[in-house]
């Protein structure tokens, strides 16, 4: 996410707190990759999305399935 977008996937004022920067890691959406990185295909998008899901059956079961889905973005 950080390395396609630059930033990172939540909305955090410059300088956070700790408690703060937890308290939205568990609290705040994550911003769709496609909203920070307009440029990225959204295939790829929607790979990247998956595997920051909060909802942990929602990402990824494997790192092979990631992998495959990565290689039919490309």
């Amino acid at each position: 996410y950080s390395l396609l977008s630059g930033e990172i996937a939540l909305d955090l004022a410059g300088k956070s707190s700790v408690a703060e920067t937890v308290k939205a890691i568990f609290e705040q959406p994550l911003i769709p990759l496609a909203q920070r990185a307009p440029q990225v295909p959204k295939v790829l998008c929607e790979v990247i999305d998956r595997a920051l899901h909060k909802d942990q059956t929602q990402r990824w079961q494997s790192a092979g399935a990631m992998l495959t889905a990565l290689r039919h973005s490309a």
